[in-house]
């Protein structure tokens, strides 16, 4: 949950300046190296960063999909989807 937290604001700029599907891929890498880092922990100092680090990137690719979603659909569609989300 700190991860998430402390990157909501920044992630929220990052997707109003730049291309948010890079934005989403890197979030993904950052997920993905993370959660590898969870599985591989040799301690709990490790797993906690790991974790941190999960959250941040996890928060990073829920945003991309809210505006991902937001971007290509019509206003009388959107809320079917983001009701999925």
């Amino acid at each position: 949950m700190i991860g998430g937290m402390a990157m909501v604001l920044p992630l929220g700029r990052l997707y109003a300046l730049f291309d948010a599907k890079w934005i989403y891929i890197s979030s993904t890498i950052v997920f993905m190296a993370a959660s590898a880092l969870c599985g591989a922990a040799p301690n709990m100092q490790a797993e906690t960063v790991g974790r941190v680090f999960a959250g941040a990137g996890g928060n990073g690719m829920y945003f991309g999909l809210l505006v991902i979603i937001s971007m290509n659909t019509t206003n009388r569609e959107r809320p079917g989807y983001l009701s999925l989300t």
